[in-house]
This record gives structure tokens, C-alpha cells and sequence, in this order.
């Protein structure tokens, strides 16, 4: 009786942490990049299904004015704009570059000549053993003065 409490109590516990995070980016969050890459590097706790999974950048108008500001941007951000159709004009990335179904490393594409700024990344995934989960990171885009 006493293990098969123990084993349920295990498997709840795992279940409860069984969402995918970021576990690392690159950029890294915060990082301040002098010129851009071609592409954003998202690595995850576990797998996710991409193809019900969203990931996109958006250009923030005006830079909040502390890291409690930003969060907030952010997470306001996500709520607005995570499921928004037919977006793509506004946002400053080109997709997922993955040609996997599931992966926990996502790359997802930068478009040209965009403007200095903070930009934030938003994500809403679907981890293979179905639970959702979402988040964002940001890096800013400084480009060198000549």
C-alpha cells in the first residue's frame, strides 16, 4: 500500500512539471545585438509539436523604462497577440525554419533591415505529452553608428 502511495505521488509530481520551457536562447535574454542574425534559437525542456505550437517576434513601439515595465509589455504582448491570423506584415520574423514535426530546439527566422529597437519573442507550445505552455524572451538590436 505504502508504494503504491509513493508511486502515485511520483507521477503527480511529474505530470505537474511536465510543460516545456525555455531552457536556453540565442540571443540570450537581454542580450543587445550590434548586428542581426538571420535567425532566433529557442531551446526547450522537451520536445513540442510545432505544428501546434505558435512562435513569433514583434517590435515593441517604445522601450519600458525598467525590467517590471518590460515584463509587463511583454506579457500584454503575448495575451494581445499569440493568436492573432494573418499578422505577418507587423511581425519581424519569417516563421519556423524547422522542417521537423516535433523538436525542442526551434529556429524561427529574422526578416531584413529591421529597424533598432527591443524586440520580444512570444510562444505558445504544445509539448508532446499535451500540455500548453507559454512565455517570451527579448533581445534588443542596436546597430553599430558609422
Amino acid at each position: 500500500m505504502r508504494i503504491s502511495l509513493l508511486l502515485l505521488i511520483f507521477s503527480l509530481l511529474g505530470f505537474s512539471q511536465a510543460h516545456a520551457y525555455l531552457t536556453a536562447s540565442e540571443p540570450s535574454a537581454g542580450t543587445v545585438l550590434v548586428t542581426l542574425p538571420p535567425s532566433i534559437s529557442l531551446s526547450m525542456s522537451e520536445e513540442v509539436e510545432l505544428k501546434f505550437s505558435l512562435f513569433k517576434i514583434y517590435r515593441l513601439d517604445t522601450e519600458p523604462e525598467d525590467k517590471k515595465a518590460l515584463v509587463t509589455a511583454a506579457k500584454s504582448l503575448l495575451e494581445e497577440k499569440i493568436k492573432l491570423k494573418n499578422d505577418e506584415a507587423e511581425r519581424a520574423d519569417t516563421g519556423i525554419l524547422n522542417e521537423e514535426k516535433r523538436s525542442s530546439t526551434i529556429t524561427i527566422g529574422l526578416k531584413e533591415g529591421l529597424e533598432p529597437g527591443l524586440y520580444i519573442i512570444i510562444w505558445k507550445v504544445l509539448s508532446v505529452d499535451s500540455h500548453s505552455s507559454e512565455d517570451f524572451t527579448y533581445f534588443f538590436y542596436q546597430p553599430s553608428q558609422p
